[in-house]
């Protein structure tokens, strides 16, 4: 009788792999979180970065290195509910992106229209993108 091969000789990820992918993730998220904080207390660097659209396309380097890992990851998890746990932080963090692009193009679209906050530099990026 054949024995199953375990999960490395088939191509998935080991359990200590898999501990080290997901360690790596929860301290990418955590240095985001850092920024963030930082970012809202106006103590971060963050806010040399003008227009501030640029700043947008600077905080999506971020969830675009989460989203590479997760790509890389993902077809190598063998578990399913961690499969699907991860398939929803990628698609979150997708449809982040793709809100903060639109909002960056919606900034730099309104940076040649007159408006009173747009000639200060602030471009109302909060709103839907057009």
């Amino acid at each position: 009788m054949r024995q199953r091969g375990g999960d490395a000789y088939m191509g998935y990820a080991g359990r200590d792999e898999i501990v080290a992918a997901l360690n790596a993730l929860l301290a990418a998220e955590r240095a985001g979180a850092r920024v963030a904080l930082a970012s809202a207390r106006n103590a971060d660097p963050f806010y040399t970065i003008t227009p501030p659209p640029d700043r947008l396309i600077f905080l999506n380097r971020g969830p675009s290195w989460m989203v590479r890992r997760l790509e890389a990851l993902m077809p190598r998890v063998r578990d399913a509910d961690l499969h699907a746990d991860l398939r929803a932080m990628l698609d979150s963090h997708r449809e982040n992106i793709a809100r903060a692009e639109g909002y960056a193009r919606q900034g730099q679209v309104r940076s040649t229209l007159s408006s009173s906050k747009v000639e200060r530099g602030t471009p109302d990026i909060y709103g839907p993108p057009t």
